[in-house]
């Protein structure tokens, strides 16, 4: 079967909210809550054939927005300050997809009307965004929840009210908005992309490949099996992925994540969050923690479950690798980590696990002798100072239950994680 080359979006326009991050107003953009709105995006020439030699499972490309406007006919709907063209994009246009028969997985670009210096910005970012989302000066946004489908196939298209739903997709390939109001959404067969909209919905997965998006609201997401995405986005959500091989992202909010088996990739997106790699060889972001109304922190919690796990955390996070050989990236391993602190590892093994430190301006702490010279021996814990010129009520870094001349350069690797 030939490559597809077309892509229609399908897409829905999400309802006025705002919160400490975002302030939504689809009226600022012409547009109405629950309005359908459609794009079209084809690639030509050059663009057409490069995409269509890629392998089907793993086609990606990137290129910039002069042979973005010269390749590809785009259209996007926006009546109010006039419709997206090809001669709008700015940024680079990354396409990304793993199978012909399901919408595109990874879009990400921007664009801008040249001819309206004070028109808005559209970006396309298909994971983070789940769509589009539209800015313009007056900080107010609009969100456009959707995806592009190749030509020739047709979505089985399910909307809900601005009431509860009860939503059962059953096809090949389904495209599920809730809408507002508190929605139960159960996939029953096939592969869907699901927008939960705002309210506390829950959404269940089937055992193929889903895509979903919680919306605003504290959600109950779960993947069931395949290769899932998930996203909690606003709220604080509850997400587990079951098997596979799942990618899930909490958002703003304090979230309880739990990978289930597979090699799964965890977000928590900053917040007090706890989360759970589970059985395999998983990748976990730490949430950030929070201080509560009283002034007191509250730490969030990452444990890697069994397997080999790497866990990345900055701030107030209390971390545990579980059985395997794990590795601990502390601090911010791209780009400069001026601070961190109120982290503790509860069971790093010398010689099995490893510590990957980024703090401080680069080659403040390169070798092994300046690590061990910020660190001391507490009781049975070993307790790391990285900024001891700054006032804190927690340390960098504790080792808990550690002796310090149990570790070893073999502990500290410098090399890429």
């Amino acid at each position: 079967m030939p490559a597809p080359t077309s892509y229609t979006f399908y897409g829905v326009v999400e309802d006025a909210f705002a919160n400490d991050f975002l302030s939504v107003n689809p009226a600022a953009f012409g547009y109405t809550a629950g309005q359908r709105i459609t794009g079209s995006l084809t690639l030509t020439n050059s663009l057409a054939a490069s995409w269509a030699s890629l392998p089907a499972d793993a086609r990606f490309l990137s290129f910039g927005p002069d042979l973005a406007q010269a390749e590809v006919n785009f259209f996007f709907e926006q009546a109010a300050t006039g419709d997206w063209t090809e001669a709008d994009f700015t940024g680079n246009l990354n396409l990304g997809s793993t199978d012909d028969q399901r919408p595109i997985e990874d879009m990400r670009t921007t664009l801008f009307h040249s001819s309206d210096p004070d028109g808005p910005t559209l970006r396309l970012d298909q994971l983070d965004f789940g769509g589009a989302q539209l800015t313009n000066d007056d900080s107010q946004a609009a969100i456009v929840s959707g995806a592009w489908v190749p030509a020739g196939v047709t979505p089985n298209l399910v909307y809900g009210t601005r009431e509860a739903d009860i939503l059962r997709p059953s096809a090949s390939l389904s495209l599920v908005w809730g809408g507002r109001g508190e929605d139960d959404i159960r996939v029953r067969s096939g592969e869907a992309f699901v927008w939960g909209g705002e309210g506390d919905d829950t959404i269940r997965g089937n055992t193929g490949r889903d895509f979903v998006w919680g919306g605003i609201g504290d959600d109950m997401i779960k993947g069931n099996g395949g290769d899932d995405f998930l996203s909690g986005e606003f709220g604080d959500d509850v997400i587990n992925g079951g098997s596979g091989n799942d990618r899930i992202w909490g958002g703003p909010g304090f979230d309880l994540i739990r990978g289930g088996s597979g090699d799964d990739i965890l977000d928590g997106g900053g917040g007090l969050d706890t989360v759970f790699g589970g059985a395999g060889n998983d990748y976990i972001v730490s949430g950030t923690g929070n201080i509560d109304e009283s002034f007191e922190l509250e730490r969030s919690t990452s444990n890697g479950g069994s397997g080999d796990d790497t866990i990345l955390a900055t701030f107030d996070a209390i971390l545990t690798g579980g059985r395997g050989a794990d590795k601990f990236v502390i601090g911010r391993f791209f780009g400069e980590a001026a601070q961190l602190g109120g982290l503790n590892v509860t069971d790093f093994q010398p010689g099995v696990d490893r510590l990957f430190i980024t703090a401080g301006e680069p080659g403040r702490y390169d070798t092994f002798e300046k690590i061990m010279a910020a660190g001391r021996q507490v009781g049975s814990d070993v307790v790391f100072d990285f900024f001891p010129e700054n006032i804190s009520d927690l340390p960098s870094l504790v080792l808990e239950e550690v002796l310090l001349i149990r570790l070893t350069p073999s502990d500290f690797p410098f090399s890429d994680f």
